[in-house]
C-alpha cells in the first residue's frame, strides 16, 4: 500500500511581555505491507519517509507601535529542516463490516540538518528529534475478502444460451 502521512503541532510560552512559539511539522511518503490476521483484521508493517521542519519564534517585547516594531524588531525567527523516517506497525480490527479500531506503534526518527535564521546558517543546540510513538482510531469501511469473487446473477428475463 502507498499513501502519505503527515503531522504537526505547536507549543507556547508566555512570560509578561515576551513569548515564545515552536512549531514542528512532518510529512512522509507511506510505505506499508498489511497482512490478513484472521478473518476481521490486518496487521501491517510500514514507515514514512520525508521530511519537515521546527520553527522557533521569540518575541523580546510588544512594540510600542509600527515605527519601533520596524526600528528594534522584537521577532527572532530560527528554522531547523530535517529528513526522517517513521517505521511503525499497526493493527486493524474490524468490529463491523463497516467499522473497524486501530492500534499503532514505531519510532520517529529524524536526522536534523543546521539552524537557519532568514535563510542564513546560524550555531545553534543539537536537538535530538528520536521518539516512540503510540496512537489508536477508527476506520470507516470494510477490509475486503480474499476470496473468489460470487458470480455474477442472471438478469430476470434474460436467456442463457
Amino acid at each position: 500500500m502507498f499513501g502519505g502521512l503527515g503531522f504537526g503541532g505547536t507549543t507556547s510560552v508566555v512570560h509578561g511581555e515576551k513569548r515564545t512559539d515552536l512549531d514542528f511539522g512532518f510529512g512522509g511518503f507511506l510505505i506499508e505491507i498489511p497482512r490478513q490476521a484472521g478473518a476481521s483484521a490486518i496487521l501491517a508493517f510500514g514507515t514514512a519517509l520525508g521530511g519537515g521542519e521546527l520553527t522557533l519564534k521569540a518575541r523580546a517585547r510588544v512594540p510600542v507601535d509600527f515605527a519601533d516594531a520596524l526600528a528594534q524588531p522584537p521577532l527572532s525567527e530560527f528554522d531547523l529542516g530535517f529528513v526522517g523516517c517513521l517505521p511503525y506497525l499497526r493493527l486493524q480490527i474490524q468490529l463491523f463490516p463497516w467499522l473497524a479500531i486501530e492500534g499503532w506503534g514505531g519510532y520517529f526518527l529524524a536526522f536534523p540538518g543546521q539552524w537557519e535564521e532568514g535563510e542564513r546558517e546560524i550555531a545553534g543546540p543539537k536537538l535530538d528529534l528520536r521518539a516512540p510513538f503510540f496512537g489508536f482510531g477508527i476506520s470507516f469501511g470494510g477490509i475486503g475478502s480474499l476470496g473468489e469473487p460470487e458470480p455474477e446473477a442472471p438478469i430476470p428475463g434474460e436467456e442463457k444460451e
